[in-house]
């Protein structure tokens, strides 16, 4: 899924660059069942390489799959792409306010791994979001949206802590944020 790491490189004579030599190698890898890809937090294995191919650091998040749970999802179970991309235009403005514009750059199908019991079947949207402020660069947002009716495990993705939003709202343009006290030794 995604290739990456840390790289150096050093000055010849003060003049010139040197090679670039890669320090560390992040690797993550990915799943795919049924044809369709597995995305969120579960279902990965991100390794990391050192010096000569020296494995130093792994996580591995892949339960095996019993095929014997696996469930037949009904047309009547599910969401239509249409339901859905409404749906995504409603957490949209909840998310961003109602003066807001997008659009769906592209679509898809994918199961999501919450790391819970469940690999479920979602609709995926890459949108671009423009806000009306024009200091705000429009941007793209990735938009989940489950695809089963009765979801067996609602993944809610957007759910925020709303005092966290409240004292986000709170703050005025520009005003500083004072920091936690730091606690003596003897407290």
């Amino acid at each position: 899924m995604h290739f990456g790491g840390i790289r150096s490189n050093s000055v010849i004579d003060g003049k010139n660059a040197g090679p670039v030599t890669d320090k560390l190698v992040t690797i993550t890898y990915g799943r795919v069942v049924d044809g369709l890809p597995v995305i969120g937090p579960g279902s990965k294995l991100v390794a990391n390489v050192g010096e000569e191919g020296e494995l130093v650091g792994l996580v591995h998040r892949w339960r095996e799959l019993d095929a014997q749970t696996k469930k037949q999802v009904q047309r009547e179970e599910m969401l239509s792409q249409q339901e859905a991309e409404e749906m995504t235009r409603r957490q949209i403005q909840h998310e961003y306010g109602q003066d807001i514009s997008y659009k769906i750059l592209g679509s898809g199908k994918a199961y999501y791994d919450n790391n819970g019991k469940i690999l479920q079947p979602v609709y995926t949207f890459e949108t671009e979001i423009k806000l009306k402020d024009e200091h705000v660069k429009p941007f793209t947002y990735l938009c989940v949206i489950e695809m089963l009716k009765q979801s067996p495990e609602p993944l809610q993705l957007t759910a925020v802590d709303p005092k966290a939003k409240e004292l986000i709202k709170s703050i005025r343009r520009g005003e500083q944020v004072p920091s936690a006290p730091e606690k003596d030794a003897d407290d």
